[in-house]
């Protein structure tokens, strides 16, 4: 029955590494009997050699290669050492949310200085409009229509 093994590659700096590791189960005589790639993107692999004591190598371009028997490989994460330090040798920066902080103040700023202008035009507005009176109160009419009285007259 296979043995799983599960893990990361890393870079000594503790990020993937730039590129995919191969990982490959080694016969007796140094040869390659069975490989899978890291992903290049987050440096996570899943392996199935042969048993628990099959020889494990994992190398990538730049990097010294390791060996493990199966059951001896690092979990969860491998580190892989650079050949060249001069080669293979940057930091990372860590993502900030400084574009999102300026974005945000900038988007409050411009709210704020809307408000208040239309604030002020408002003043400006009152301050200039002529005083309207109210309207003059109208009689009051009966609706119904009222009886006039009728004057006869006698010739």
């Amino acid at each position: 029955m296979p043995y799983k093994i599960i893990g990361k590659i890393v870079g000594d700096d503790g990020y993937p590494i730039y590129q995919s590791a191969l990982i490959e189960e080694l016969n007796n005589k140094g040869e390659q009997i069975a490989s899978v790639l890291s992903d290049a993107d987050t440096g996570d692999f899943i392996f199935l050699p042969l048993g628990e004591n099959s020889l494990i190598r994992i190398s990538s371009p730049g990097y010294k290669e390791l060996k493990f028997a199966a059951k001896d490989v690092p979990y969860p994460k491998i580190t892989l050492y650079a050949l060249d330090s001069s080669v293979i040798n940057f930091t990372r920066t860590k993502p900030t949310n400084a574009g999102l902080y300026i974005a945000l103040g900038t988007i409050a700023l411009v709210a704020i200085a809307a408000y208040a202008i239309q604030k002020n035009d408002q003043k400006k507005q009152a301050a200039t409009a002529p005083v309207k009176s109210l309207p003059a109160a109208k009689p009051k009419t009966n609706t119904k229509p009222q009886a006039r009285p009728v004057k006869t007259v006698t010739v």
